[in-house]
């Protein structure tokens, strides 16, 4: 598996100015291809979002993301 084993997600309404949302540290890798999911207190709305990867397993020169996808939890 090449998936992000340590990242953070952060946020932005203009590009320019981040605010950090998430960090997952030291993410266990399984074989095959599982959902995983986060809870995110967003407390605005973002218009941009960024995913900074600093390490993954396997191979570093390789990243595997099959599908990502950001939803809004009922309030």
């Amino acid at each position: 598996a090449r998936a992000p084993a340590t990242f953070r997600l952060a946020g932005s309404r203009d590009a320019i100015h981040w605010q950090p949302l998430l960090n997952v540290s030291d993410r266990r890798a399984e074989a095959g291809t599982h959902w995983r999911s986060w809870d995110v207190p967003a407390h605005e709305g973002y218009r941009h979002f960024a995913i900074f990867i600093s390490a993954n397993h396997g191979d570093p020169a390789f990243l595997s993301i099959q599908q990502l996808r950001l939803t809004l939890a009922d309030r």
